[in-house]
């Protein structure tokens, strides 16, 4: 899937169609993930954790974590939001 594929499934689920199809909407999060390293990839990434935080925290806290495994090294490894946490 191309970076421009994905965040428009992207803006279309969170942003402008408020989506609470959950399996697509984890999948949207997947492919976006693969980009987060990019401001266009990741800005479609965090709105749609907003909006499915309302739907499934704790999933959503998953792919918060993956994000954070991912791409943002100078998180320590205790201070990583969990699927017990709450933001």
């Amino acid at each position: 899937m191309t970076l421009w594929t994905v965040v428009w499934r992207g803006r279309w689920l969170g942003v402008d169609g408020g989506s609470a199809d959950v399996r697509l909407i984890e999948s949207t999060l997947d492919g976006l993930l693969d980009f987060a390293f990019l401001a266009e990839g990741l800005r479609p990434y965090k709105k749609l954790c907003r909006h499915y935080w309302v739907l499934d925290p704790g999933s959503t806290a998953n792919h918060i974590d993956a994000y954070q495994e991912m791409w943002d090294e100078d998180v320590p490894d205790d201070e990583r939001l969990t699927s017990t946490e709450s933001a």
